[in-house]
């Protein structure tokens, strides 16, 4: 089937063959009418058409020139070799103008495309600046699709001017094309930062005819720049306003002029702390140091700190600082260059060596304070060793009811209750500086309290003081210090009745809350003022000072009882209502299984004191002590001989063998160390060794022990302790079956 092109051609030859034939005047020129149908079928059709459109015609007419005149001739002939020519040259020039519009369509389809998919945005505008058409990559942009638009409407206020002093340049065709950054406004009245580039349209005459825009979205470039501007100006500021030494170095830690702030603090110049001279600057002492962490951190780039002395202009000497570098690197993790700082730490650097100093001073102070402590419990606990020895003496040969055995209870009280004291002085000094040593095992609560009341029940009954106990009826059991935590009731105990009146009650009370076991001390005595109580648990701190409430207390008792409190894992409250008003102590510990495997067990009772006598040397320098001893024993039934020096009793031990030796430490010239290690060097017929010292910390005791020592006795020594000690003694060497007994 023939396309509408050809059949166009058809029926354009067929009017033109009519025409020539009807017509008498184209008969005179019969081709004239069928050129022009040739050139319609070129024109509507192309190629094809025009060529049919020629064969048909020029067959047609001929056909009928032939038929219906005369004979043809050259001139005839002619003709239509003319018309035939002529019928191809306009059948060549429509398929040029066929091929050209095709192109030309072709072109326009492109630019549409290019137009329309652009990734920036394109308008045509008139010279005033009157957007006539825009893309969508534009409209988008812009948040309104309609048009035409006008350039001031979407070009902000402070922006407008510059843009129409432009766009009237370009009008009048001073230049050609710009370009220029502005602030654009969207439907929503929002800015945006584009790039705008203006080139005008001509006319055939060359004359400025419109413009095309072409706008491209720099709004995070331009965000970003501004940012990166604001980021260096903020960092420009505080460098200037730093005190720090600010500085920049390349990728190998060489330093790159300019460095304002180092040359202003050293007074170095470029000259003098380019590449790596900037290390001159720094201390000698410090500058080898310093130098092999810089080069280290920039071989393997990582982040460098050191303190390190470098000069200073100002003050024309070394000034310490801190210096710290960090690495900066660039998209790819290369560092691009290094930034760091020195700060000054000059007075920091003094002050701690000043607290250095002041340290060392006080833990000189400290041990020069525990020395003599431990001298003066020494010297304490000498005179009254013989004190009380002879006091006990003396109440065991007085009739009871005597009023010389009531004096002598009161003399033996007030010496128990010096020691109490001394040994309040050593234990709050090793609390304080967390020295103190627990010897945790399962306890009961039942077995606290009783030991507790072993010590508080003399201070109590002097006051004629009621004790109420307020126990749980079922075993409390605990995991701690037995001899601590009962310290910890007994000084409770021993602080209300100081501060209770005679004859007043005192209540020990207990139960268990959840996991805890909850112990109070109440009294109905003085008080506590408010603004006391949050002190009270302080050193040296009383409730009152006052001559008639001063009960013999140094105000260290409470410090012991937190103390001993929290190294078990619990804590102490106390609460008054007020002078006058009584007092409140609670103490909670917690309630906690014994480790497995951890259970210690308690100490053997002492056996009972041996009939038969034994042979005792007793040596001790100072006279009154070893003398009351040996009365003591003497009376005991035992064979005494005494020694005041480590050299007699060395002699004395060989002559005389003993059964046991009372030994105390603190000899002149020779220790009792020194002297129960040379008797049992011996060797052949070996003592047993008590130690009786003023010395009664716990190294001490440790100390007595690796010397050879079965007992450590710290003075003044209890008579029955000192009988049970000896006890302990013969009764090893009984049941060892010793053969080298001494003569009797």
């Amino acid at each position: 089937m023939l396309s509408r092109r050809y059949m166009t051609a058809l029926a354009v030859s067929g009017v033109a063959i009519a025409l020539t034939i009807a017509v008498p005047v184209a008969r005179g020129r019969p081709y004239l009418a069928s050129a022009g149908a040739v050139f319609l079928a070129a024109w509507s059709g192309g190629v094809g058409p025009a060529l049919l459109s020629t064969v048909v015609t020029a067959v047609s007419i001929t056909a009928f020139l032939i038929a219906t005149g005369p004979p043809w001739g050259v001139v005839e002939v002619v003709q239509a070799a003319v018309y035939v020519g002529v019928g191809l040259v306009i059948t060549s020039f429509a398929r040029r103008q066929r091929r050209s519009d095709l192109e030309v369509r072709r072109q326009g389809s492109r630019l549409e495309a290019m137009f329309r998919q652009a990734s920036v945005g394109i308008a045509i505008a008139d010279l005033d600046g009157t957007l006539t058409r825009l893309n969508p990559k534009l409209s988008a942009l812009l948040g309104d699709a309609t048009s035409p638009q006008s350039l001031r409407r979407v070009t902000a206020p402070d922006d407008w001017p510059y843009t129409a002093a432009l766009l009237e340049r370009l009008a009048n065709g001073q230049v050609r094309e710009a370009a220029l950054e502005q602030r654009w406004l969207r439907a929503d009245g929002s800015a945006v930062w584009v790039h705008v580039s203006l080139s005008s349209l001509t006319d055939t005459d060359g004359r400025p005819d419109g413009l095309i825009v072409v706008i491209d979205d720099v709004d995070e470039r331009r965000t970003a720049d501004d940012r990166l501007r604001v980021s260096e100006n903020r960092y420009r500021s505080l460098v200037d306003a730093s005190t720090a030494i600010v500085f920049t170095a390349d990728p190998q830690g060489r330093f790159v002029p300019p460095q304002d702030s180092w040359e202003a603090s050293t007074g170095q110049r470029a000259d003098q702390y380019a590449d790596w001279g900037w290390s001159m600057a720094i201390h000698a002492d410090d500058r080898a140091r310093t130098e092999r962490l810089w080069r280290e951190a920039v071989t393997a780039p990582a982040p460098v700190a050191i303190e390190t002395r470098l000069w200073n202009v100002v003050a024309s000497d070394y000034r310490w600082y801190a210096a710290r570098a960090v690495p900066a690197r660039d998209a790819d993790g290369q560092v691009v260059e290094w930034i760091g700082a020195y700060t000054d730490i000059h007075e920091r650097r003094l002050a701690e060596l000043q607290l250095r100093e002041r340290e060392e001073a006080l833990r000189r102070a400290d041990r020069e304070k525990d020395d003599f402590l431990a001298l003066l419990a020494h010297e304490l606990r000498n005179p009254l060793a013989p004190i009380r020895t002879a006091v006990q003496i003396l109440k065991r040969r007085q009739p009871a009811g005597d009023d010389n055995a009531r004096l002598h209870t009161v003399i033996d009280r007030q010496v128990q209750h010096m020691v109490r004291m001394v040994d309040d002085l050593l234990d709050v000094s090793r609390v304080l500086r967390g020295k103190v040593e627990l010897r945790p095992e399962s306890i009961t609560l039942a077995d606290i309290v009783a030991a507790a009341l072993e010590t508080s029940r003399p201070l109590l009954d002097a006051q004629h003081q009621q004790l109420r106990l307020d126990l749980p009826p079922a075993t409390v059991t605990l995991w701690g210090d037995q001899v601590r935590l009962a310290q910890v009731v007994s000084n409770l105990l021993n602080n209300a009745s100081k501060y209770s009146d005679e004859g007043d009650t005192v209540t020990v009370s207990a139960h268990v809350s959840d996991a805890d076991l909850v112990l109070r001390v109440t009294d109905h005595g003085a008080g506590i003022a408010p603004e006391l109580l949050p002190r009270i648990f302080e050193p040296f701190v009383q409730a009152d000072r006052s001559l008639e409430r001063s009960r013999g207390g140094l105000g260290i008792g409470l410090t012991l009882v937190r103390r001993i409190v929290e190294l078990h894992g619990g804590q102490v409250h106390a609460a008054s209502r007020g002078p006058g008003l009584g007092s409140q102590f609670e103490v909670r510990l917690p309630i906690a299984a014994a480790p497995a495997a951890a259970a210690v067990p308690r100490a053997a009772t002492a056996p009972a004191v041996p009939t038969l006598p034994a042979r005792v040397l007793v040596v001790d320098d100072n006279v009154d002590a070893a003398d009351s001893i040996a009365v003591l024993l003497r009376d005991h039934g035992h064979a005494v001989q005494i020694a005041h020096n480590g050299i007699d009793a060395l002699r004395d031990s060989a002559a005389w063998p003993p059964d046991v030796v009372i030994l105390d430490i603190g000899l002149p010239g020779m220790s009792g160390y020194e002297v129960a290690t040379m008797i049992r060097a011996r060797g052949g017929h070996t003592p047993h060794l008590i130690a009786v010292t003023g010395y009664g910390q716990r190294d001490d005791a440790r100390r007595a022990f690796a010397a050879g020592f079965e007992h450590h006795l710290v003075k003044p020594v209890d008579a029955e302790v000192l009988r049970a000690s000896l006890a302990d003694c013969l009764e090893k060497r009984r049941t060892a079956g010793t053969t080298d007994e001494p003569p009797r």
